[in-house]
């Protein structure tokens, strides 16, 4: 797709139309005639488009900062959607959070609709999402006013042995920013917890204040005790009759263990290679309760992700824009 990109436009007939009217009429011309409806939809938003370096696209100008989307050929949308959604950096995430990929960086007239129609009609997520209602648990300890101020732990598995011989996801979700991070575990221990929670999370982060946990041994060993000594780290615990309390962490784990489940049900052993991309696509993803991406709340800036490669130009434009 990046060798058609410099003459993607006159490849794309309505998109070529557009672009001719662009270059003659600075304002909204009068008595057009339309060939189709999706002529008739461009135009509609004409004073939105501009042209720049013989390539379209649609400002946005209630943002800021103003924001510049790249107009979709016709051809490009099939591998936008499968980035967006299908590839291991989308995820396979529901219809909100392809949209907040999808919209935020390409325009195109029903181009909502069609991310609708390909999420719904896509046979992994079919197979292997469970679509039963989900019941939303709560924080109901300290609410954060910093990154890194709360962090919550969590544990999954005993999962089927992975070629590199892990059985266990430690996951770690910053309770501000929604950061998250899923780590493979050869062995449930309060000596492997503490290894990742150092090398994984503290040496890139910081220290955080807090840990809230569960109740169960691993979290409550000796080890990890003082470890929260030595860093100075208060330990929160989830109570024994409501560890669904911790409701961020379990909405975390419910998600992440959905994502797995589209890339490897063809192959158990290799679940584990896939948890460093899945994170990335879940951090990058915008969060209905900050309606920011985690990336954005904790690195100040948005992410570049591998669908702002689709086309090398657009992306580097939209970089000097912002700058």
């Amino acid at each position: 797709m990046q060798n058609q990109f410099g003459t993607v436009n006159e490849i794309d007939d309505d998109l070529k139309w557009l672009k001719n009217l662009l270059l003659v009429y600075q304002s909204k011309p009068e008595n057009i005639d339309f060939k189709n409806f999706f002529q008739k939809a461009l135009f509609s938003n004409y004073q939105n488009f501009v042209v720049i370096d013989n390539l379209i696209y649609f400002k946005q100008q209630k943002c800021t900062p103003i924001s510049y989307l790249y107009v979709l050929p016709e051809t490009a949308v099939k591998e936008v959607l499968r980035l967006g959604h299908s590839s291991i950096f989308g995820g396979h995430l529901g219809t909100k959070k392809t949209f907040s990929k999808i919209l935020s960086r390409f325009f195109r007239p029903h181009l909502k609709a069609s991310i609708i129609d390909y999420v719904k009609n896509c046979d992994i997520c079919q197979r292997t999402k469970n679509t039963q209602p989900i019941r939303k648990g709560e924080l109901k300890y300290l609410t954060p006013k910093l990154p890194n101020e709360i962090v919550t732990m969590d544990i999954a598995g005993p999962f089927t042995t992975s070629k590199d011989g892990n059985m266990y996801i430690l996951f770690l979700i910053c309770a501000f920013t929604k950061f998250s991070k899923a780590v493979a575990l050869k062995k449930n221990t309060a000596e492997n917890l503490t290894v990742i929670l150092i090398n994984d999370w503290i040496c890139v982060f910081g220290v955080p204040e807090f840990i809230l946990s569960d109740r169960g041994a691993n979290f409550q060993s000796m080890l990890l005790e003082l470890l929260n000594e030595k860093f100075d780290i208060k330990q929160l615990r989830t109570t024994a009759y409501h560890p669904e309390c911790d409701g961020q962490s379990e909405r975390f784990v419910r998600t992440i263990k959905s994502m797995l489940r589209c890339y490897v049900y063809a192959n158990q052993l290799n679940w584990d290679e896939n948890l460093a991309k899945l994170s990335f696509a879940y951090n990058t993803s915008v969060h209905a309760t900050t309606r920011f991406t985690p990336h954005e709340m904790i690195f100040g800036q948005k992410p570049r992700i591998p669908l702002d490669l689709v086309f090398k130009k657009v992306s580097k434009f939209r970089i000097l824009v912002r700058t």
